[in-house]
């Protein structure tokens, strides 16, 4: 937001004298011109009232989900009504009613109300020019990850107190990144290069934990079996898992050449593109064994996007022009909403979601059987 800059007044009533200069007329003379003036502006304005009557309906009143903090916001209505907000990357704050944003260069915290609950310092100095970023979210250590990603350029990494958005952490990367993952109070990041890099626990360095052959797809946490899982490109995706820990990895292909993988609630789910349309599958955690395809893999074209999720809900989007999103239940995969011309960005926290379109104020999402 530009800043805007306020003239104090000295106080004073303006003299007659000063509204109107007449020169040497009589006093009496110079009231009746003053009063004549202002008898005409009064006029206009009348007219200008009727006229803007007469062509505008009346301005509704102001909901208190406008007005004033709101845990339950209207179906719909826009968060940022000032301007619209274009959203590079949109992450829940777990625990709250908010959410955390890259806009215009800065990472803003907003609330559901709508007002901005705080901003940083631009997130990058220097931006470079179509160069994107993708926040990531850690709960053991309250920071907020603004990363460089997908990049043709080395960029830089940098963490801010979830509290205030403070800048606590800034590194210099080694290398490209391409995908980004949260595990048990340390970030992990997919280099270009093959290297799996991670913060160190005193957040001032980054440390290579592990290579990766092959070209990796997508990265996800699986918080609870304290492990990552890799998508690598091979003739069929193939699935494997990486532990901290050094647990023996295990390994399977999926049923489709190109896609990613997430985890709600312990369940892990993925999708992507085949010869013969959309797949999406549950995954059994213990084999990487990929399930049948779910019914609305039927529906989803010619591939199946998957758009986020967590308390139970699994966001999932066509793969078509139209991008219809689903709503799903995450531990069955049934289909629980259908929202058609909704692109965008979507994030849910506290049963409430949000959607960021590619232009345009970010909106709550009117969920009616969703998470119900």
């Amino acid at each position: 937001m530009d800043d805007i800059e306020f003239v104090e007044s000295d106080g004073k009533e303006p003299s007659e004298d000063e509204l109107l200069d007449v020169g040497a007329q009589p006093t009496l003379t110079r009231r009746l011109v003053v009063l004549a003036l202002v008898a005409v502006a009064a006029a206009g304005i009348a007219v200008a009232i009727i006229s803007q009557d007469d062509s505008k309906p009346q301005a509704a009143p102001t909901s208190p989900a406008q007005s004033g903090p709101s845990s339950t916001p209207a179906p719909g209505q826009d968060l940022i009504t000032s301007a619209p907000m274009v959203i590079e990357a949109l992450i829940p704050a777990p625990g709250r009613l908010s959410f955390y944003a890259i806009s215009d260069g800065r990472v803003v915290a907003l609330d559901l109300n709508g007002t901005p609950r705080a901003a940083s310092r631009a997130v990058h100095t220097a931006p470079v020019e179509g160069s994107a970023r993708t926040l990531a979210f850690d709960p053991v250590t309250s920071l907020v990850w603004a990363i460089p990603i997908g990049n043709d350029v080395v960029g830089t990494l940098e963490g801010y107190d979830a509290a205030n958005l403070r800048q606590v952490v800034r590194l210099s990367l080694p290398d490209v990144v391409d995908h980004a993952a949260v595990l048990d109070g340390q970030l992990y990041l997919m280099t270009r290069s093959g290297r799996l890099l991670r913060t160190q626990r005193d957040g001032r360095g980054l440390e290579t934990v592990t290579r990766i052959s092959g070209s990796v797809g997508a990265v996800a946490a699986d918080p609870q079996r304290h492990r990552l899982l890799l998508l690598l490109f091979d003739r069929q995706m193939l699935m494997r898992t990486w532990s901290p820990s050094g647990d023996p990895s295990v390994s399977a292909h999926l049923p489709f050449a190109k896609g990613d993988v997430t985890v709600v609630d312990g369940a892990i789910w993925a999708g992507g593109f085949a010869s013969r349309g959309a797949v999406l599958v549950k995954v059994d955690p213990r084999t990487l064994h990929a399930g049948h395809p779910v019914a609305v893999s039927a529906q989803l074209g010619p591939g199946a996007l998957l758009a986020g999720g967590g308390e139970g809900i699994l966001f999932v989007r066509s793969g078509s022009i139209d991008e219809p999103l689903w709503c799903l239940e995450a531990t069955t995969g049934a289909v629980e909403e259908r929202w058609s011309g909704l692109p965008g960005t979507v994030a849910l926290t506290g049963g409430a979601g949000l959607i960021a379109p590619p232009l345009g104020d970010v909106r709550v999402l009117n969920m009616t059987s969703c998470g119900r």
